[in-house]
């Protein structure tokens, strides 16, 4: 008897079938994807961010040096970046040099996420 109702329960079980498991499968693989590029596109808006973050506080202690003591030149690292405040004698024109090629002269219409207004880099 206790055969007979241990093959019954085994006939009534069910599971997956190998079939329905691969199709599980290919779906989160389609998934991950689709994903990867999404974060990836939004690491390097992120790192953008902060690089223009950086350029800025190096222009406002720039200008802050500039108006105390007269400093045309500051020169800060942040992350292993190198970032270059110079301005002329009146403080009137002004740049922020990154690692010596991106150079930012204006703050006004930089964009990083399509939405907003960032400084975009002028070349050197």
């Amino acid at each position: 008897m206790k055969t007979v109702l241990a093959n019954k329960l085994r006939k009534n079980k069910k599971g997956f079938t190998l079939a329905e498991l691969l199709v599980v499968v290919a779906i989160i693989a389609i998934l991950v994807a689709i994903a990867i590029p999404v974060f990836n596109s939004a690491t390097k808006k992120a790192e953008e961010a902060v690089e223009v973050a950086n350029a800025r506080s190096t222009y406002a202690e720039g200008m802050v040096q500039f108006i105390s003591s007269g400093t045309q030149k500051l020169e800060k690292k942040y992350n292993g970046k190198t970032y270059v405040f110079e301005c002329d004698d009146k403080g009137e024109s002004w740049s922020v040099t990154v690692n010596g090629t991106k150079k930012y002269d204006s703050f006004d219409n930089i964009n990083i996420d399509g939405d907003t207004p960032t400084p975009s880099p002028s070349s050197k």
